[in-house]
């Protein structure tokens, strides 16, 4: 009998789960997280006093303007103050304006050489008056302007942040991302900011945005809010800078996408304005919000796998380390980019998450396999190979004029193959050999699905493809199977058409596959004959298979969850 369960909601499992959060309430009541600060309305303290105050009140570091040369000597004080001590200064921020006659266009420059080599970021506002908007001030010329920064900051060795800055030139992280694409540089990145998004109406986008434009964030800063919609854009400062623990936006949804997207920088409590009540009040109430808030993020994330998978493409079970490999593609869809935001999840072999974010920095990783206690993984362009006991990745290696790879498998003898569907191609990496094209061929109608059985090469094919763009087919695909011997491409029964497949693997007499444009897992026999064992899903990738249990865990990439099915007992007749 079939057994189906989510591993996200698991009602047999309450008992456990309740005991399970009671625990996780112990553990992470002391997690604490760094927080930084701007340096708004500290006046009454001098720099020194400022740092040795802040530290003490819990903070990590600190953020400030450069507004003018006469700035550079306040830099100078900080840079003093914070020489030996842990707390940092992880960026500064200046203000650029498009005006005739500026007397501090040269001021980013003295910026970023005294900077140079210190780690310190440079985070740069634009701006411009109405008068001078239109004469210096036009796209041309303000990419042209970023370009020279990022360009002169890179020969420094100083990283260079975009600040969107509502009522500015540059005012949402998309208007920022748009000149940085425009640009090609990799020495600038933009922030991401909970208030000036909250002013653009982005209050119910910020999961969306932050997904998209994850892999050029740097700097992050987060406050106390009001809930804003586009019509109040006008509103005061103080709507959207407050305390971290007032206002009636709930903050933690910020730092809840901020872990979701697998951000890791600082993130600052931007502080504007804020003159009552005293910093020594707000300012420790704030950083007290600030860790029962990443508490309470820390446990949803423990439990809650579609916090952390992004576009689930592929499970795969690993029989050495006895735990489930998931990958994430990230930005909630597939992908050509090469942007560095993909990642894999371990989970236990009950599928309960061991770490969210196990191994990172990929680009869209798809199928995987596992030789001894190496992963093999699919990724744009290139094989992974990453050791499963240290989490680290050991090489990439490069699969020549690939175009979109996709699944992994490996034989008994440690021989690892990959298909590249659009190139119609399986490349094949020997035991101690280089990585070559095993097979190419446009019979082979668009290979998905990757799976060893015996002396064949299982083949579940996509099917003709007519447009790349939507993955739309002339017929469906079928399954096929490659000699591994003689290279000899066949039909597994009569190769009729049976769905556009992700997937394949073999559990008894039977092979199992992902229909993913139908949301159906299938079951087909030797002589090709399908029956639908589940129905109802939408974008089921690529299956797993616990070979042991008869467990079968399936991805459903379009709402970031992953289902396991018990399988019914093995049947070789």
């Amino acid at each position: 009998m079939l057994k189906l369960k989510s591993t996200f909601i698991m009602f047999k499992e309450l008992i456990l789960l309740i005991a399970f959060l009671f625990f996780c309430s112990i553990c992470f009541a002391q997690k604490k997280a760094p927080l930084f600060v701007y340096d708004f309305e500290l006046k009454k303290f001098n720099v020194p006093e400022r740092v040795a105050f802040l530290e003490k009140t819990g903070y990590s570091g600190i953020t400030f303007p450069v507004s003018n040369p006469a700035d550079l000597s306040k830099l100078d004080q900080y840079l003093k103050a914070t020489i030996k001590s842990s707390f940092t200064i992880p960026a500064v921020f200046s203000n650029y304006k498009f005006s005739e006659g500026d007397k501090n266009q040269g001021l980013w420059k003295l910026l970023a050489d005294k900077l140079k080599g210190k780690g310190i970021k440079i985070w740069m506002i634009f701006t411009v008056d109405s008068i001078s908007k239109e004469k210096y001030a036009s796209h041309a010329n303000v990419v042209d302007k970023i370009k020279e920064m990022a360009d002169y900051m890179s020969k420094a060795d100083v990283e260079f942040v975009i600040y969107p800055h509502d009522k500015t030139l540059i005012q949402t992280m998309e208007e920022s991302v748009g000149i940085i694409k425009e640009i090609g540089s990799k020495n600038v990145f933009t922030s991401f900011h909970l208030c000036h998004e909250l002013r653009a109406g982005n209050a119910t986008h910020l999961l969306e945005i932050g997904r998209k434009y994850a892999p050029y964030i740097k700097l992050a800063s987060i406050s106390g809010a009001d809930y804003m919609v586009p019509y109040l854009h006008g509103s005061k400062w103080d709507d959207t800078i407050k305390p971290l623990y007032m206002g009636n936006f709930n903050s933690q949804e910020f730092i809840q996408v901020l872990e979701q997207i697998g951000y890791t920088g600082p993130t600052f409590l931007h502080t504007f304005g804020i003159k009552e009540p005293s910093p020594e009040e707000h300012l420790s109430k704030s950083l007290t919000k600030w860790n029962e808030m990443n508490a309470n993020v820390a446990k949803i994330m423990a439990i809650d796998l579609t916090k952390t998978l992004d576009a689930p493409e592929s499970a795969y079970f690993d029989k050495g380390s006895q735990a489930w490999y998931v990958s994430s593609l990230g930005g909630g869809f597939v992908t050509l980019e090469e942007d560095g935001y993909g990642w894999i999840s371990k989970l236990d072999k009950d599928g309960k998450i061991i770490k969210g974010r196990w191994v990172d920095g990929l680009n869209a990783p798809t199928g995987m396999a596992s030789v001894g206690n190496m992963l093999y993984v699919a990724d744009r362009g290139c094989l992974i190979e990453i050791d499963i006991k240290n989490a680290k990745i050991v090489r990439k290696i490069p699969l020549l004029n690939s175009q979109f790879v996709n699944d992994v498998a490996a034989a008994p003898n440690g021989d690892v193959f990959v298909s590249d569907t659009f190139a119609n191609s399986v490349y094949r990496l020997p035991v101690h050999g280089e990585i070559e094209v095993f097979l190419k061929s446009d019979e082979l109608e668009y290979p998905n699905g990757l799976w060893v059985d015996g002396n064949q090469l299982i083949v579940a094919t996509w099917g003709p493809m007519t447009n790349r763009a939507t993955f739309e087919t002339s017929r469906k695909g079928t399954l096929k199977k490659i000699d591994l011997g003689t290279k000899q491409l066949t039909n597994v029964g009569a190769g009729l058409p049976i769905a556009n497949m992700d997937a394949v693997v073999k559990y008894g007499k039977y092979y199992y596959a992902s229909d993913w444009t139908g949301g159906r897992l299938l079951r087909i026999d030797k002589k090709g004959k399908e029956k639908v064992i589940l129905s109802g899903f939408n974008q089921f990738a690529d299956l797993g298979i616990d070979l042991e249990r008869g467990v079968i865990m399936m991805p459903e990439m379009s709402t970031g969850r992953v289902f396991t099915i018990q399988l019914e007992k093995k049947n070789n007749k």
